[in-house]
């Protein structure tokens, strides 16, 4: 009867790997672990290069061995590796269809960039049909699965303005709004054609807000200037784009009024930027108020005057 019931019971297995680490396993694990092999991890070797040796998905030896930071495991540590065929409860998963869009950085991997957005590495995988052993490469566009609520106040602001490990954040001063001058488009778009322009960061903006037209109506969008905390490009003042925030919303405001979900957007996204790094709200600024920006941006249907009474 007591076996039963340690059985059916969260299990906890300590396993002593070669650098020290002790692993801690669910029970539905155990099973799976008695079916395991074990490999002793040599100099140069990755999950994913192990997990081709062995047939099984890199997923699994992930799971299996509790493994926080999959692309930075050390030679001699001892994993288990579950046998090709086996059942296993950590198969990847669907995620669910809504999604933002993060444009690829140079240096990124899939599971730096599910911490960015604290969703799970197969997530993305599935998302987008990733083949092994799941190379990504700069410029392309990752729908990331998870992070889109029905209504954009259910959207985790700290986790989606979250920056990578060892990434410092730089001293901004200035948030400055801009519109896109087009009736649709998104993050992935807006940084092709950055990157036509010249500009070898791609997309010139920390953030963009959909409109429903290209991305979803009121959706935030995470640029790679964010997470890497790189200047700007959105004005032509160098000085402001290296302390200014750029924001853009889609859509031509100078022809058409923001959506609801779009204001409640980037309210929501200002407030949580202007009390995070201590910028005042009479710095939440237009691309038109900046010296020597000869243009109308953001439209004349933002009124920045209410914006800011609503921060």
């Amino acid at each position: 009867m007591s076996s039963r019931l340690t059985r059916r019971a969260f299990v906890c297995r300590l396993a002593w790997l070669a650098c020290g680490v002790v692993v801690c396993l669910p029970a539905d694990a155990t099973s799976l672990s008695a079916k395991a092999s074990k490999h002793v991890v040599r100099k140069v070797e990755t999950v994913w290069a192990i997990a081709r040796k062995y047939g099984v998905e890199p997923e699994r030896i992930i799971e299996l061995n509790n493994l926080k930071e999959p692309d930075k495991i050390l030679p001699g540590r001892e994993l288990m590796i579950p046998r090709a065929g086996s059942s296993a409860s950590d198969s990847v998963q669907r995620p669910p269809r809504a999604g933002a869009t993060h444009i690829v950085q140079k240096g990124e991997t899939v599971w730096g960039i599910a911490r960015t957005y604290g969703v799970k590495p197969e997530q993305i995988i599935a998302a987008n049909k990733l083949k092994k052993p799941y190379v990504i490469h700069p410029g392309q566009a990752l729908m990331i699965p998870g992070v889109v609520p029905p209504k954009v106040r259910q959207q985790k602001i700290a986790s989606l303005c979250r920056l990578p490990r060892g990434v410092r954040p730089r001293k901004w001063r200035y948030i400055v709004i801009h519109h896109s001058a087009t009736p649709n488009g998104n993050a992935a778009s807006f940084g092709r054609h950055h990157r036509r322009l010249g500009m070898r960061n791609g997309l010139a903006y920390h953030f963009v807000i959909g409109n429903g037209n290209g991305a979803g109506d009121g959706l935030i969008e995470v640029g790679g200037r964010w997470t890497r905390q790189l200047h700007g490009g959105h004005v032509r003042s160098q000085r402001m784009n290296e302390i200014g925030i750029g924001i853009c919303l889609v859509g031509n405001l100078e022809k058409t009024h923001p959506t609801r979900k779009q204001m409640e957007g980037l309210v929501f996204l200002l407030k949580y930027l202007v009390r995070k790094y201590n910028i005042p709200e009479r710095r939440v600024i237009g691309h038109r108020d900046v010296r020597g920006g000869d243009t109308r941006c953001p439209g004349r249907n933002l009124s920045l005057v209410q914006l800011r009474r609503k921060l």
